[in-house]
């Protein structure tokens, strides 16, 4: 999907992410991003379990909105999320390889919502709405 809006090329936006600290700090990777749609993923590590003895689900958030955010900016401004609804399915165990997929649904001059999942192999862990404000341009 793409409106003309000028986003960044795939390898651009892999640049950017190898940089910022919330990548290394989650253990994550832009793997794909272009057309509106972004691909994330992580190794659970032991420093993110709960309690529960299960993966935080703050992990699951931190992915599917990161990949929203590059869905968003392979097409165009970035922006910042407005609001979000994220729903747990299964729980997340150390040493799962967690992959993030998100996809523009609609995209406006100043809002642009997205869906989110997040997988471990075939299994579904979380999926979930993002909308995101435009920045001005």
């Amino acid at each position: 999907m793409k409106d003309g809006d000028g986003g960044l090329p795939e390898a651009m936006l892999k640049a950017l992410a190898a940089d910022l600290p919330i990548f290394e700090q989650h253990g994550m990777s832009l793997t794909s991003a272009g057309d509106g749609r972004a691909v994330i993923r992580a190794v659970a590590e032991k420093g993110m379990v709960n309690a529960q003895g299960m993966v935080h689900g703050g992990l699951a958030y931190v992915m599917a909105d990161t990949a929203s955010a590059y869905a968003l900016r392979s097409i165009g401004p970035p922006g910042v999320t407005q609001n979000a609804s994220i729903t747990y399915l299964k729980g997340a165990k150390p040493g799962m390889e967690l992959e993030a997929e998100a996809q523009v649904v609609t995209a406006g001059a100043r809002m642009v919502s997205l869906r989110a999942e997040v997988r471990s192999g075939e299994s579904l862990i979380a999926h979930g709405m993002f909308n995101f404000a435009r920045l001005s341009r």
